[in-house]
């Protein structure tokens, strides 16, 4: 068993394997604090390593990586029963060979997100509606042209494909986004039904959490998950 510590609680931001064959964790603080952690765990040594506040004050809600970095979302709250110190929601991007970060950009007036996906060097993810871009070559973060007014992606619910699309729920829908053509197909008949929670089988068949009960798809062009974001 490995104990989180430095007053860590909830790995809220999900466990992601990346670089280094590493686990890349994101934690919400201990009730009534402030002030969330980055943990690497090596499954090889079982050596756990916290980097906390990299955003002061604010927890790690979402983390998704690639063979390079860890892409995550910082916000303002915090554990149970505290009071946020801090404003603002950052997406930012951590090196863990320098272990620095290489990017940090608030999004004003932006609601905090809950899933990112990384893919072929870029990593997106959904806010206030609207699809963003992370480009790690330029490292510049830009909304995607006609991809606003999306509903909400619930936790761990956009994932990359192996084939460099992104299947995710947006407001209770599963749709599958393609990078290249920039292009967003829903599938009308998952509406109402694709509440919480998306993964990628071997096969390329899509599992999503329906309510309490267990949603599956079966994709006419189906694509296993990306493996550490590729």
């Amino acid at each position: 068993i490995v104990y989180f510590d430095q007053l860590q609680y909830r790995p809220v931001g999900g466990i992601h394997l990346g670089p280094g064959n590493k686990m890349y964790i994101g934690t919400q603080p201990d009730y009534g604090l402030v002030g969330g952690a980055l943990s690497v765990f090596d499954p090889e040594t079982e050596k756990l390593e916290i980097y906390r506040n990299l955003i002061p004050d604010e927890e790690i809600a979402a983390i998704a990586t690639d063979d390079r970095y860890v892409y995550g979302e910082a916000d303002s709250e915090g554990g149970g029963g505290s009071k946020p110190v801090a404003e603002g929601v950052h997406f930012f991007v951590w090196d863990p060979q320098s272990r620095k970060l290489v990017f940090d950009q608030i999004l004003p007036g932006a609601g905090s997100f809950r899933s990112i996906a990384a893919v072929r060097g870029h990593a997106y993810f959904v806010t206030g509606g609207q699809m963003m871009d992370y480009d790690s070559t330029t490292r510049v973060l830009s909304p995607v042209p006609h991809l606003d007014g999306l509903g909400a992606v619930p936790p761990e619910s956009l994932k990359a494909a192996k084939d460099g699309t992104l299947f995710g729920i947006f407001g209770k829908q599963l749709g599958r986004f393609d990078p290249k053509t920039r292009h967003l197909q829903l599938f009308p008949e998952t509406a109402g039904y694709a509440t919480s929670g998306l993964t990628l089988g071997t096969d390329g068949t899509v599992y999503f959490g329906s309510y309490t009960d267990m949603g599956i798809y079966h994709p006419e062009s189906p694509s296993p998950l990306a493996s550490y974001g590729n």
